[in-house]
């Protein structure tokens, strides 16, 4: 009598699982990419001391940023691999190693020494006087049993607090991997930007002069307001005050060579040390 074997037949997951779990790894991706455009946003804002609601971005802007956000992080890494290398890999590294050495030398020490001094510590436990011999049984077992009983509550007492702190840590680590970075990415490109020439800005002209004041330089809009500078005053104005703006030419938005060393910028009027000068007072522009 032959029996007839049908092969297995192979799992294949449903439709619908491969839907929902398509659509929560999108979701979670989607509202990833939007916390790190919007650390990036808010970081860029928060170095000049600009509120986060005066200059609020749509989602696809902020995706936008958080590409930005990413490649400006990923030039960082590979121009810093080296010292993350060393900072991160070899020196752990080799405190790990020592530490397995010094573990393995105890480790060969006990199991060397261990045959030698086992007779001598049973001998002395075999002398030792046993005050529990006259103990009844039956307090010995529940002695153990409460025992026992207190053990596994202290176990379980303990073991909660080191949950939380697994989830903290885990929380922490998620957040320092995904969102820390893009705020310090955010932060240089804010003190890159007002690294450069102030002549570089584009000139706005004012409909409604804010304290006698017409034209200035525009340093970011939003679809509501505008951040200007004038001289060394930084304000906000409704962008429906922006009458004109006066480009200014390709040649001048970035400084050469040569001339990138006297740059002074205008960190310091939001209280930043500029990257590549001391702060120095601006001259009072003649066209503002």
């Amino acid at each position: 009598m032959t029996r007839s074997s049908t092969p297995a037949r192979k799992h294949k997951p449903s439709l619908l699982n491969v839907v929902i779990t398509s659509g929560l790894t999108i979701a979670v991706l989607g509202w990833l990419f939007h916390m790190q455009g919007r650390s990036y946003w808010t970081a860029y804002l928060g170095f000049y001391g600009f509120d986060h609601a005066d200059f609020p971005l749509s989602t696809p802007d902020l995706q936008w940023l958080t590409l930005i956000g990413w490649t400006d992080i990923s030039i960082r890494w590979v121009r810093d691999s080296w010292k993350i290398y060393v900072e991160l890999l070899i020196e752990p590294g080799l405190k790990v190693f020592v530490s397995l050495l010094v573990l393995l030398w105890i480790f060969k020490s006990i199991r060397h020494f261990w045959p030698k001094i086992r007779p001598w510590i049973e001998q002395q436990l075999a002398r030792a006087p046993r005050p529990y011999s006259s103990v009844s049984p039956w307090l010995m077992r529940r002695a153990k049993e409460i025992l026992a009983v207190s053990a596994g509550v202290l176990a379980s007492v303990s073991a909660l607090p080191a949950l939380l702190w697994v989830a903290a840590f885990c929380l922490l680590l998620a957040v320092t991997t995904t969102l820390l970075p893009f705020d310090s990415a955010g932060k240089l490109a804010a003190q890159r930007n007002c690294s450069r020439d102030l002549a570089s800005l584009n000139v706005v002209r004012l409909s409604d002069p804010y304290d006698g004041i017409t034209s200035a330089h525009r340093l970011l809009c939003s679809e509501n307001h505008c951040a200007l500078i004038s001289g060394d005053r930084v304000f906000v104005v409704p962008r429906s005050s922006i009458q004109a703006t006066e480009l200014v030419p390709a040649g001048k938005r970035t400084a050469s060579d040569e001339s990138a060393a006297a740059v002074e910028g205008f960190c310091h009027l939001f209280g930043q040390t500029d990257a590549k000068a001391e702060p120095k007072p601006l001259k009072q522009d003649k066209d503002v």
